[in-house]
């Protein structure tokens, strides 16, 4: 495994410690930054559903 491939697997890795970190602390913000800014999350009901950048600040 090369430095560039070290790298990205660390990035991945602080991303998934950024979701469960949002999950954990019910803060959807960090959730949300967890995923592309046009990526559609899905969620179980009674969770949400919709674009992962959908304010629920308004």
């Amino acid at each position: 495994m090369n430095l560039e491939e070290l790298s990205a697997r660390a990035q991945i890795h602080d991303v998934l410690l950024r979701y469960c970190r949002g999950l954990d602390r019910v803060d959807m913000d960090l959730v949300r930054g967890a995923f592309h800014e046009d990526a559609f999350v899905q969620f179980p009901n009674p969770c949400t559903s919709g674009p992962s950048r959908a304010s629920s600040r308004s």
